[in-house]
Parts: structure tokens; C-alpha cells; sequence
């Protein structure tokens, strides 16, 4: 077999002995009559040992059996969260830190740290690719939702003022 694969590769299982007949046995009820059998998107549960059989035109039998070892997939989360969207105000400074895998790459960003820092001024949708110990790759997609600062005006009522004089002051915000 080609194993250890990665969650959702192809396992393949490989019988070079020439026969009038196969039989594969496997995890989970898995069954086929391929010299050859192809698993496509194999997930941890075909993980497990597998019988191979092959019989001869003249009825002979003989057999084999292989351990096949599917990885999971690691679980790359910004500040503990899968995936999923936030919404955050204009100028904030975002201190986005990975976890879930060994290594990471953002985009954008490109960056190899676990931690990525920045302050914020309009909407982004971050991947964040994860690779764990074994080499296995997964991604998840995060939105941030920039909303923009309120703005705010001053008008006075009166325009001169003396020292020690009052003045009375409407505020207008503008969204």
C-alpha cells in the first residue's frame, strides 16, 4: 500500500502477484475483487489492516496482509475559532494567532507565524493553510468585517467667545 497518506489522498493497495482472482479484505466492511484496488478520498476509517488474497488457475491460494495508516487532516483555528466570520471597527489593531497545526501560511499575509498583527482599515477574508508533523495540509477561511469609524462634526452656536464666556455646542454624527 502507499501509506501513511494524508485524510482525503488516495490509498492505493497493490497485488503484484499474477492470478486467475483477487480478494481484498479490509476495515469497515471493505470488499473488492481488484488485483489493484484505488480508495478515493480515503478517510481515517479505512485506516487498519488489509487481507490480500489471490488465487491461481488451478485453484491454489495464497495471502498477505498490509497496515494502512491515514493521518487526519490538522484543524487550523484563528484564536480558537474554525472558521467563521467577525465583524471589528476601522483602526483596530487585530492580533490574529493560529493554532491546530505545526506550521501555518496566511493569505494574505504569506507569513509563517503563528501570530499575524495589523491594524485594520477595510473587510479581508483570511485562509489560513495549516501542515502538521506528517506533512498533511488544511485550510480554513475567516472573514473580518470592517465597519467604518463614526465621524463627528462640531458646530458651535456662537462664534466668538470671551474669556471666561460659555457657549453651547451641538454634536452631528455622521455615519
Amino acid at each position: 500500500n502507499n501509506s501513511p497518506i494524508c485524510a482525503n489522498q488516495t490509498l492505493s493497495l497493490t497485488c503484484s502477484s499474477v492470478g486467475a482472482s483477487y480478494q481484498w479484505i479490509g476495515p469497515h466492511g471493505f470488499n473488492s475483487t481488484t488485483q489493484n484496488p484505488i480508495i478515493a478520498n480515503a478517510d481515517t476509517s479505512k485506516r487498519g489492516v488489509y487481507y490480500g488474497f489471490v488465487t491461481n488457475s488451478f485453484g491454489c491460494q495464497n495471502g498477505t496482509v498490509t497496515t494502512v495508516m491515514i493521518n487526519a487532516l490538522p484543524n487550523p483555528k484563528i484564536n480558537g475559532t474554525s472558521a467563521g466570520s467577525a465583524t471589528l471597527c476601522a483602526g483596530t489593531v487585530l492580533t490574529a494567532t493560529a493554532s491546530g497545526a505545526s506550521t501555518y501560511t496566511w493569505s494574505p499575509g504569506g507569513s509563517h507565524l503563528t501570530t499575524l498583527t495589523g491594524t485594520l482599515t477595510t473587510s479581508v477574508t483570511f485562509t489560513l493553510a495549516g501542515t502538521d508533523v506528517n506533512g498533511c495540509m488544511n485550510a480554513a477561511t475567516f472573514s473580518l468585517h470592517v465597519n467604518p469609524k463614526p465621524t463627528l462634526t462640531v458646530t458651535p452656536l456662537i462664534t466668538n467667545i470671551c474669556t471666561g464666556g460659555t457657549a453651547t455646542l451641538d454634536r452631528k454624527s455622521v455615519v
